[in-house]
């Protein structure tokens, strides 16, 4: 039981900080001052929830902000102003430090 929880725990650590890298990495990349980023945990990553209310109002108020939006199910169904990306690590760490909200 012991040297599997070691086990765990070592892959844990190796698990970190290979996120921690790609987090690193992406940090080089120049931020958009026009881009936004949402993430939502409500309707299993669809277009609603809070930030839904947010962006609409933030879109109308400024046609040229671009907002991309992390999904799980690429088939969903947005509003073209919207770009959607997958929600994997490298996505989750290169679109919010390229983003300036």
């Amino acid at each position: 039981m012991v040297m599997k929880e070691k086990n765990y725990i070592r892959y844990r650590k190796l698990k970190a900080l290979g996120n921690r890298l790609c987090f690193h990495i992406c940090r080089l990349f120049p931020i958009d001052n026009k881009l936004v980023s949402v993430c939502t945990f409500e309707d299993k990553g669809g277009f609603g929830c809070n930030p839904k209310y947010v962006i609409r109002e933030l879109h109308k108020q400024h046609l040229d902000v671009k907002f991309v939006w992390f999904v799980n199910d690429m088939g969903k169904e947005f509003p073209r102003y919207i770009k959607k990306v997958p929600n994997t690590l490298w996505s989750r760490a290169y679109w919010p430090s390229r983003s300036k909200v």
